[in-house]
């Protein structure tokens, strides 16, 4: 079914239009079908691919987290990972720590410092990761609140450390913290071109190398 007929059945059949996307992620795994489970139910549909997300392959999570922090935002995001940061199995715990890492600094997650020294190896090694993560993000920010009034030679340097700290589709959300709008809507727009090339080799980059980890698993 096609985004336009379920856009179709929302007035009509608001079950039969959550579904029919529900029914394509499962059967086939196509990524956009997220898009359409959050704009119908973004509750539901929120819970529902963190369901997913736990045994997804590393390209469907990818964009599973992708679409999660875009649709819910950090504050959303957070929220519903919550409860999964104080399950008993370490597997639960993994999943928050994991969708920690796609969460906006700025957003508080008071859990996520104690995982480090987590009972579990492995949330421990993926709470570290989402830490360096978020790290990384505060210090590209750093960079975007400094880059206007910096020399042209230097601007573009941290430009470019921009484009390599943080997702790209984040950069170009206009409702996502990191976005890039005010750099990018100003005049001369040498730096939207820049970026254009440079998020292009990032995307193409990002979606090769996690088909290559599904296929090697």
């Amino acid at each position: 079914m096609s985004s336009i007929a379920i856009d179709c059945l929302r007035g009509d059949d608001p079950d039969e239009a959550y579904f029919a996307p529900r029914r394509l992620l499962a059967r086939h795994g196509i990524a956009v079908a997220a898009d359409l489970m959050l704009e119908i139910d973004r509750k539901r549909g929120g819970r529902e691919l963190i369901e997913r997300y736990c045994d997804a392959k590393l390209s469907l999570r990818l964009e599973i987290e992708r679409r999660l922090r875009v649709q819910l935002v950090g504050e959303g995001l957070a929220t519903l990972i919550a409860p999964f940061a104080s399950l008993p199995r370490a597997r639960d715990r993994i999943v928050a720590a994991r969708l920690a890492a796609v969460i906006p600094p700025a957003v508080p997650l008071p859990w996520l410092e104690a995982f480090v020294a987590d009972a579990s190896p492995d949330a421990q090694e993926v709470a570290r990761d989402a830490v360096r993560k978020c790290g990384l993000e505060s210090a590209a920010m750093m960079h975007r609140e400094r880059l206007m009034s910096s020399p042209k030679p230097l601007q573009w340097a941290r430009l470019s450390t921009i484009m390599e700290l943080v997702d790209p589709l984040f950069l170009w959300s206009r409702e996502d913290p990191a976005n890039l709008k005010v750099i990018f809507d100003t005049p001369p727009f040498e730096f939207l071109d820049e970026a254009r090339e440079i998020r292009k080799r990032q995307l193409k980059k990002q979606g090769n190398a996690p088909k290559k980890a599904d296929k090697d698993h």
